[in-house]
């Protein structure tokens, strides 16, 4: 439904401060999808573009945590190769590749923190 149709009090204005999730898509490049909770049902969907403005598209930057793999700990690798065996073969390639990641041996001091 247009903006334009909706009573005043009816409108929800954007605004990034209660937004839990922001969903942006490259195929609509002016458009977000917002919600007040991760995995939400209520969700708003935002035109940001300025009606007849020019639409610049956002290079992003690499905001990864790590550059290379983190290695998991020896525990942790063990239970994964476990219920590898139960995993659905459409996910297998996931699990097979995180069973190449190297892994890191804990000390006994250290506290179990999955």
């Amino acid at each position: 439904m247009e903006s334009r149709s909706l009573a005043k009090d009816k409108k929800i204005n954007f605004a990034i401060s209660p937004v839990s999730l922001l969903v942006y898509d490259l195929q609509y490049p002016s458009t977000v999808v917002t919600s007040d909770f991760i995995g939400g049902c209520v969700k708003h969907t935002f035109c940001l573009r300025q009606t007849g403005k020019r639409i610049s598209y956002i290079r992003l930057p690499d905001m990864s945590a790590y550059k290379d793999k983190v290695p998991i700990k020896l525990p942790k690798m063990n239970d994964i190769k476990k219920v590898f065996l139960y995993v659905d073969h459409q996910y297998s390639h996931f699990y097979e590749q995180i069973l190449l990641w190297p892994t890191e041996i804990r000390s006994n001091g250290d506290e179990d923190s999955n």
